[in-house]
């Protein structure tokens, strides 16, 4: 629930929710809710020989990189995407992420050592976390929403 502060015309979100409304959007906007269990098992982070001198996206510092592996189709028709991580290490870092939509899995360097990785799982959900390349763990992941169609819903409710 939404609870509107009196005299200065905003919205403010009670502790248990994570956005406002659609119905105060100017426009449509991706937004974000918590990490959903079910989608866990489709981001596994493994280690894997070392698949020789590869180009790849450097981190800002030049130490570490990274670089996506060919992307696969599964017998289901849905996809599934490698990045594989130089971290300095006898092995490489990967990070599979299993079961997504067609749509590109993308990453970035946040820093010398944080990549952001996001994938869309359909045309409305996905989901992004960071990696600490160097502990080789997720440190934070949430949903994202693509709130195109919650955000019609409302401007063709308020039309009428």
């Amino acid at each position: 629930m939404l609870i509107s502060l009196t005299g200065c015309g905003r919205t403010v979100l009670k502790s248990h929710e994570w956005h406002t409304s659609p119905e105060h959007w100017p426009q449509s906007r991706i937004y974000h809710t918590p990490f959903q269990s079910e989608f866990a098992s489709r981001i596994k982070l493994d280690q894997a020989p070392w698949p020789g001198n590869q180009a790849g996206i450097r981190s800002p510092n030049q130490a570490y990189r990274f670089w996506t592996g060919p992307v696969h189709q599964s017998v289901n028709g849905w996809w599934s995407t490698t990045i594989y991580v130089d971290h300095e290490r006898d092995h490489a870092l990967t990070i599979q992420i299993i079961d997504h939509n067609q749509w590109n899995v993308q990453a970035a360097w946040i820093n010398e050592k944080l990549l952001y990785v996001s994938v869309w799982w359909g045309r409305i959900v996905g989901s992004y976390f960071i990696v600490d390349v160097e502990r080789e763990k997720i440190i934070f992941k949430e949903m994202m929403h693509d709130g195109h169609i919650a955000y019609q819903q409302f401007r063709n409710a308020a039309a009428q």
